[in-house]
């Protein structure tokens, strides 16, 4: 990913986010729409501002840069005390707007913001985390749009009503649920005997399915159960081979290159019984690939938050599907997105860029040309500081509630 110039200095979570993503083109920018009339968008305008009053809310999120010309009469005609966000689905035609001169209201005000990437998810732990829900914000689809357009701005607005925000503060779990660590393995992955020493005594099962061979110094442990089957080019296979050996109750996976903050592991077993209680079957963690260094991971263009369906009960029915990238199908009733709490990624920092490739050269063999992955010299990164859920795990776990699998 080719860097470019840096956009204005900003220092809101939008804007520092937004900036590290701009610094990065996948693809030629998307030029922005022609600008409608003048007084169409001063009539949009006070509608939006009418509606805004009326309703008692204190943010107006606008999904969609278009022209710009609504997002720039906002900016000048709201009350400093309303916050305006600006959520753009292309970062391409974010990068057109800043070339253009058509995002000059983007210039340090924490009031006013924009928020530009291709990920729905992103821009939903972005704005959980700075207090933009429908509770409190007045949000609309770019009317400028054409039809063409409107559906990635569409599905913003959709991802910005779904769910509903808990916290999973009952009382700790006497009984502890029956948990299970799960994963599909290559005998040279490093680090090996770590990955396995990191689970609590109170896991009670490890099954462990290896491509080719046990690793001899691997050491013995009576919870492990280890199945050495081919892999075959078969992500889904495998990790059926894996759910089918593990123990009716809940189940982690997680692979070999993939650590939890240890207060996350000590919570999971009340995390799973409070889970139960409600109604909740399986939890998806954002997954933060450390780059370069331990203290920044990737972000923007899908590389967060990678959602990961980790931790399920395991019910009948459930299957993976898709030889790469595979899905856990099956699952019924309430999932739940973890907001608080994130699996830690390690390939960077565990795997040399030759080991890396080859990995990603098995992947678009299983891809069958449907996938391309690429090894980039550089990635967009900020520090972890600066993304949601990506800071020390601290009780209670927080979520959000999805009334399906919908991510």
């Amino acid at each position: 990913m080719p860097r470019i110039v840096h956009t204005p200095g900003h220092t809101s979570a939008f804007s520092f986010y937004s900036r590290e993503v701009l610094r990065y083109r996948l693809g030629p920018d998307t030029p922005l729409s022609p600008e409608p009339p003048h007084a169409r968008v001063e009539t949009l305008c006070a509608r939006i501002r009418k509606a805004m009053a009326r309703q008692e809310k204190s943010a107006v999120l606008l999904f969609g840069l278009a022209s710009g010309a609504l997002a720039r009469a906002l900016a000048a005609s709201l009350p400093s005390s309303v916050r305006l966000v600006v959520s753009e689905p292309d970062p391409g035609t974010a990068r057109a707007g800043l070339a253009s001169g058509r995002l000059e209201w983007w210039r340090g005000d924490p009031s006013r913001d924009l928020l530009a990437d291709s990920s729905p998810w992103a821009h939903k732990l972005l704005w959980l985390s700075e207090g933009l829900t429908p509770e409190t914000t007045f949000d609309l689809v770019n009317p400028e749009l054409s039809p063409e357009q409107r559906g990635a701005a569409t599905r913003l607005r959709d991802v910005f009503h779904l769910g509903r925000t808990v916290e999973f503060d009952g009382p700790p779990t006497i009984a502890l649920p029956a948990l299970t660590l799960a994963a599909i393995l290559h005998p040279d992955e490093p680090s090996l005997a770590d990955f396995f020493a990191c689970a609590p005594k109170y896991v009670r099962r490890f099954v462990a399915v290896w491509d080719g061979h046990i690793p001899d110094d691997l050491p013995l442990d009576a919870r492990r159960t280890d199945i050495v089957r081919p892999l075959d080019g078969d992500f889904a296979a495998q990790r059926n081979v894996m759910l089918d050996a593990c123990d009716d109750g809940w189940v982690l996976v997680l692979d070999a290159d993939e650590r939890l903050p240890e207060a996350l592991w000590q919570a999971l077993p009340d995390l799973a019984a409070q889970a139960d209680e409600r109604g909740v079957s399986a939890f998806h963690l954002p997954r933060l690939t450390l780059y370069p260094d331990a203290a920044h991971a990737k972000c923007g263009h899908g590389l967060w938050p990678d959602l990961q369906l980790r931790f399920f009960r395991k019910r009948p029915r459930l299957a993976y599907a898709r030889p790469v990238h595979e899905r856990l199908e099956g699952i019924t009733g309430q999932t739940c997105i973890l907001l608080n709490a994130s699996i830690l990624h390690e390939q960077t920092l565990t795997k040399s860029s030759e080991r890396i490739r080859q990995k990603l050269d098995g992947f678009n063999a299983a891809a069958r040309g449907g996938v391309r992955h690429v090894l980039s010299d550089d990635y967009p990164r900020l520090p972890l500081a600066l993304l949601p859920g990506a800071g020390h795990f601290t009780l209670p776990a927080r979520g959000l509630v999805l009334p399906e699998n919908q991510v």
